[in-house]
Order: structure tokens, then C-alpha cells, then sequence
């Protein structure tokens, strides 16, 4: 959908959502994961077994969490209002076709994801345990 502003800037109004995401993910992951940061989460020897818990790693484990998930979200929610701005603006593609718009942004989101999530997780080293 086309979100647009009072001062015509459609670019900076098609980037609220992304902002949104941004936002819900730094709020909604530490709520979800509270009692991790209350209680610590366990902390593992090179064979997997449990040392202890850490209050200090929980912090860091959800901060690679948030992190991960906005990078998750980034190319698909900035890229796509570019790209749709440009394909509006500069093509006759939509002209008399307002009804693809939609299934364009879908495809183009999903050919993102396709690789935006594996990298966004393979940032952080992964533990196999």
C-alpha cells in the first residue's frame, strides 16, 4: 500500500513500517524473553554441559537476537518501498494496473527473505547444543 505524507515525500512515508518493525522487535524480544534476563540463561562447556547460569549472557544472547531480526528486516522493508517508488515512477508497469502492486511487493519481498534471513542469522555464531 502506498503511504504517503502531508508534505509528498512518499519515499520517507514508505519507511514508517520499517521504523515500526524496528521498534516492536527492540520492545517485544526483552519482554518475551524477561525472565531469561532475570534469571540468566545457561552457560554450556565445550561438550554442552552446563556450568552455571549468566544474567550477563541472556543481555547479549537478546541483544544478537534484536539485532539479528532487524537485519532480518532491513533489505525487505527498506528495499521494497525503493524499488516499488522506482517501478512507479519510472516504468509504465502499474499504469492502469493498480491491482499489481501488491503481488509485485510480495515477490520482491519474498526474493529478498529468501536471502536476508539466512544471513542475518549467520551474523551470530551458532551453537550446535
Amino acid at each position: 500500500a502506498v503511504v504517503s505524507t502531508q508534505s509528498g515525500h512518499y519515499g520517507r512515508g514508505r519507511m514508517v513500517p520499517f521504523a515500526a518493525v524496528c521498534s516492536a522487535n527492540c520492545v517485544n524480544i526483552p519482554m518475551m524473553r524477561q525472565s531469561e534476563l532475570i534469571d540468566g540463561i545457561d552457560v554450556l562447556d565445550d561438550n554442552g554441559e552446563v556450568v552455571g547460569q549468566s544474567k550477563a549472557a541472556a543481555r547479549s544472547a537478546i541483544t544478537q537476537v534484536v539485532l539479528s531480526r532487524i537485519l532480518m528486516a532491513t533489505p525487505g522493508m527498506a528495499l521494497t518501498p525503493v524499488i516499488m517508488n522506482a517501478l512507479e515512477t519510472k516504468t509504465k508497469l502499474f499504469k492502469g494496473r493498480a491491482w499489481l502492486g501488491a503481488p509485485v511487493q510480495v515477490g520482491i519481498i519474498g526474493f529478498i527473505l529468501t536471502f536476508a534471513t539466512p544471513l542475518a542469522c549467520a551474523v551470530f555464531e551458532q551453537n550446535r547444543y
